[in-house]
């Protein structure tokens, strides 16, 4: 996976989540007009920042020269790396139980919601891309 590759994915998911936020305005009647707009732009607005958030994390690790604390570094290194790993383990059980709560209680639009992990996982991914520097 490429970092091109997971700007497409977000793009793709970015897409999905107008379309899907269009739909719920245009489908759901027991919310008034202005809530579930409101709704809407916070959940996009949530998935955009998630991921680029957690993307942008790597420039935190240049405030440190190698040449200074080499051991700071790489433990500052080893912990970001952590944080990619545990930010897409995280992810996924967020969205599976999104999904499983979904299906049990039967309120499909709490549904919506499944963006954030993604945005989250895709954030990680490319933090954890840019760590390791491929």
């Amino acid at each position: 996976m490429t970092e091109s590759s997971i700007k497409n994915y977000y793009k793709f998911f970015a897409f999905l989540n107008i379309g899907f936020g269009v739909i719920y305005v245009f489908t759901d009647n027991e919310e008034e007009l202005s809530g579930r707009i409101g709704a809407i732009i916070f959940l996009n607005i949530f998935y955009h920042l998630s991921y680029f958030f957690i993307k942008n994390l790597k420039y935190d690790i240049n405030t440190i020269n190698k040449a200074d604390s080499i051991i700071n570094y790489n433990l500052r290194l080893a912990m970001m790396k952590l944080f990619s790993f545990m930010t897409m383990g995280m992810s996924i059980i967020i969205a599976l139980y999104l999904i499983h709560s979904t299906i049990n209680g039967s309120d499909f639009h709490n549904l919506f919601i499944i963006f954030i992990p993604i945005g989250l996982f895709l954030g990680g991914l490319s933090l954890k891309l840019n760590l390791y520097g491929k």
